[in-house]
């Protein structure tokens, strides 16, 4: 279990490097290529991360689910990786091809017929993504969490880092796709080094892909509707209120997703966990570490987006220099914060979903999700704007959610119900007290609420859920046994 903490830590200081570098680094590239710019950036890698679902296959999602019983079996597991390769290498290059040649039409319809060059520059990435997607993968199917914490956190810095420079060089969004591109290609290569000294070579076997593709087809479809559902809302933003505005809530977006930051570690290495565990068919401790993970997940989600809720208008003073429309701020973050929320908690839900290998479980609920979020995307946007498109994905997630929760009645009870409860009092009284008591020094009072209101946020959980905190503990101790 402390191989576990300790690998769990590991991922989150990845992931959270990946989720902070996405408003860090803001304020540079609007100075630089303005909001239009980085509305333009947002909308090309929506596009390259939806489309990668579709050409991956999400192949590699299954080495976390056939992998982990072959483990100290390097040539089991080299069948498995190359009947996944070279499958994956040609998906890719059809995938980069379509969109070099769709990319006229798509810059004229979504991008204001402005980001030509960087689109086709796109396509590429789009093959590079694509085999990251999947190689990557196979370090957690064989437990080398160290390894992957360490590639996956230079290939979400580096080409990001790669754009940045590129247009503090040349303010041109296309050069700077152009860097991440290179940055991209190098990582991904890096990478299949790394797989391919530990492996012997094997040759391509069809009996294998076929039960790749069995087990993650609806996982890949299940990919492209959830990424339409998480992202569906920018294009109908670009389309109807074009790509400046597509920048402004991008902005607040990715602010508010560093909240389901946290779901990484857990959620990836409770699967690789998880796997063994219910195929000895000890099912009941399963859906227990999954409800305890969601649980963790719900105190520090909720203390982080209170914090953003009330100090967002803060924020946004910090990180941009031009004074953003008037927009009903507060509503647009609690409603963008909830859905991110709520998405987060689906990958929990999804993981029962994994297990049982009922993967088209998921499109089914995710259908039905993005089905409410098109309609009403369609319908608020036109009449208010960023505050539509935001209610519109916080109620799709919502419906998802309670979609399976009818099946597996992971979360909805009392006891569950009344923590979460407790969390977002305690939360929103720290962070609305300490935001009276510091907010007039802004900037510095900022960083000092932000100290504070964690500090006794916790401290309020410490003392407060001490019945919950020891049922935790012991819990994880059992899941140790059967691990």
């Amino acid at each position: 279990m402390k191989k576990f903490l300790s690998d769990s830590i590991l991922i989150t200081a990845g992931g959270l490097v990946n989720r902070t570098k996405g408003f860090i680094f803001i304020p540079i590239i609007v100075a630089h290529v303005g909001l239009e710019g980085y509305g333009a950036y947002t909308q090309i890698m929506i596009m390259v991360l939806t489309l990668k679902a579709v050409f991956s296959l999400e192949l590699g999602s299954g080495f976390q689910r056939f992998i982990p019983g072959l483990t100290g079996d390097r040539h089991y597991q080299a069948n498995h990786f190359f009947s996944v390769f070279f499958p994956t290498i040609l998906m890719g290059m059809v995938g980069a091809f379509l969109v070099f040649l769709m990319a006229d039409w798509l810059n004229d319809i979504f991008l204001e017929n402005s980001y030509l060059l960087a689109l086709q520059y796109a396509s590429l990435v789009l093959l590079t993504n694509v085999c990251y997607a999947n190689f990557s993968k196979f370090f957690l199917a064989v437990k080398k969490f160290k390894t992957y914490t360490t590639v996956t956190f230079f290939y979400d810095l580096l080409p990001y880092l790669g754009f940045v420079g590129g247009i503090i060089y040349s303010k041109d969004v296309a050069f700077g796709m152009l860097l991440y591109l290179l940055l991209d290609a190098f990582i991904v290569v890096v990478l299949v080094l790394l797989i391919m000294v530990s492996l012997p070579f094997r040759n391509f076997s069809m009996r294998l892909f076929r039960q790749y593709v069995g087990y993650s087809y609806a996982l890949s479809l299940g990919s492209i509707e959830g990424g339409l559902l998480d992202k569906v809302d920018r294009y109908f933003i670009s389309y109807f209120m074009g790509v400046e505005s597509v920048g402004i809530y991008n902005v607040i977006y990715k602010i508010c997703s560093v909240s389901s930051f946290i779901t990484t570690p857990i959620k990836k290495q409770l699967l690789s966990y998880l796997a063994s565990v219910w195929d000895k068919g000890y099912h009941e401790a399963a859906v227990m570490a999954v409800r305890q993970g969601l649980l963790i997940f719900g105190m520090i989600s909720i203390g982080l987006m209170a914090f953003l809720s009330i100090n967002m208008q803060s924020i946004l003073d910090l990180l941009l220099d031009d004074e953003i429309p008037a927009i009903p701020l507060g509503w647009i973050v609690v409603f963008i914060g909830s859905g991110i929320i709520a998405e987060a908690a689906k990958r929990f839900y999804n993981l029962l979903i994994h297990l049982e290998k009922k993967t088209v479980y998921e499109l089914r609920y995710q259908t039905a999700g993005l089905f409410l979020n098109v309609l009403f995307n369609l319908i608020l946007i036109p009449f208010i704007g960023l505050l539509g498109a935001a209610i519109a994905t916080f109620v799709s997630y919502v419906l998802v959610i309670g979609l399976i929760e009818l099946r597996y009645r992971l979360a909805l009870d009392k006891d569950f119900g009344w923590h979460l409860l407790t969390f977002l009092f305690m939360a929103a009284l720290v962070c609305y007290a300490f935001n009276l008591v510091f907010g007039q020094w802004y900037p510095l009072g900022l960083l000092f609420s932000a100290i504070a209101s964690s500090s006794a946020y916790l401290a309020l959980v410490y003392y407060t859920k001490q019945e919950m905190l020891m049922d935790l503990k012991q819990k994880l101790v059992d899941f140790k046994k059967l691990v």
